[in-house]
């Protein structure tokens, strides 16, 4: 077994979103090219790592996943329900093959500015600001986004007061369906306990997709 088939054997055990997982993807492989240029052969790393599907269970714990269950495909789309969730205004399924890009090479979009619209959406939602939320948002979601919703799945999850973004990741997705949007994956500490936020913009910056758990 190579570095790039145990890394694929740790994501399948994952369960989070493929945005997720690239960044996962991405600092595995790193770390394993870091000890290998420090003096480690591969079999001598793999070792020292374990089976993948425990390396993907200690993940999962660090990183306070869910537990495995089956599910086909990304889908960013209209979600509600478990978790007191709300949203959205993007459908994307492997059966579509978004290509995703870092927002690094992005010819749509600005990275910092993706950035701080994201944090302006976190805030707003911290400060129970439901109102700019809408106003954030394009047409399509203004279509299925009401601040009464967002107000009852916010209450509902109940996160308690902001402490920290502990986590950022970003990427444009190309949808030959939708277009290209900006999806943020953004983890923040809460003294009741952490919210998982993905949220994604058009390339007019607005709103475009709003999911939380």
């Amino acid at each position: 077994m190579n570095k790039e088939q145990y890394v694929r054997q740790v994501l399948h055990h994952l369960n989070t979103s493929r945005l997720e997982k690239k960044r996962i993807q991405q600092d595995l492989l790193s770390d394993m090219d870091a000890a290998i240029e420090a003096g480690e052969s591969w079999d001598e790393v793999l070792k020292r790592w374990g089976p993948a599907k425990e390396m993907a269970k200690e993940l999962s714990e660090n990183m306070d996943l869910p537990s495995k269950k089956s599910h086909k495909g990304l889908i960013i789309g209209i979600l509600s329900g478990i978790l007191g969730v709300i949203v959205i205004g993007v459908v994307l399924t492997h059966l579509l093959a978004p290509q995703q890009i870092s927002l690094k090479d992005s010819q749509h979009f600005d990275e910092e500015v993706v950035y701080q619209q994201a944090q302006r959406v976190i805030e707003s939602m911290n400060n129970s600001d439901f109102d700019t939320i809408y106003d954030l948002s394009n047409t399509k979601m203004q279509e299925v986004l009401s601040t009464a919703e967002l107000k009852e799945n916010w209450e509902s999850l109940n996160p308690g007061l902001f402490q920290e973004i502990s986590r950022y990741y970003s990427a444009e997705i190309d949808s030959k369906v939708q277009g290209d949007y900006a999806v943020c994956e953004v983890l923040v500490t809460y003294s009741n306990q952490p919210v998982t936020f993905t949220i994604s913009f058009d390339t007019d910056m607005k709103l475009a997709g709003f999911y939380m758990k």
